[in-house]
Parts: C-alpha cells; structure tokens; sequence
C-alpha cells in the first residue's frame, strides 16, 4: 500500500525492511517499510496479512497499490 492509504487507515507501527524490489523494466524501489498483522476481514474470515509500505515518486491516482 502506499504512505497514503496507510495515513488515510490510521495504521502506524512502520517496521524497516532491508528489502528491494525490482518492477518492470528492472525499476528497483525501497519500501518505506513493512506493517504486521494487519487484520482483514474477508466475509465472515479474519486474516492476519503483512504489507509492504511504498511511497511512489508520481501520484497513482485512482489504482492503488497494495502488495500483500
């Protein structure tokens, strides 16, 4: 999810990660960081799910960007 999202949640508690992703065209991004255990409720399911915390350099706009 984007830094954003993650204002706009009220979520907080941003864990560092070491880790560097590689998109298209061998982009490479650093995350701002991880979120544990965030909890999403899923119909009558609960899942304790981790995201990584991106803040890209253009605005998305209307498609936001989650990767959990």
């Amino acid at each position: 999810m984007t830094k954003q999202t993650m204002d706009q949640l009220w979520l907080s508690h941003l864990r560092p990660t070491p880790t560097v992703l590689e998109l298209a065209y061998r982009y490479k991004i650093k995350p701002e960081g991880v979120l544990d255990n965030v909890i999403i409720s899923l119909d009558s399911w609960e899942y304790p799910t981790d995201f990584i915390v991106l803040q890209p350099k253009n605005p998305i706009g209307a498609h936001p960007l989650i990767l959990g």
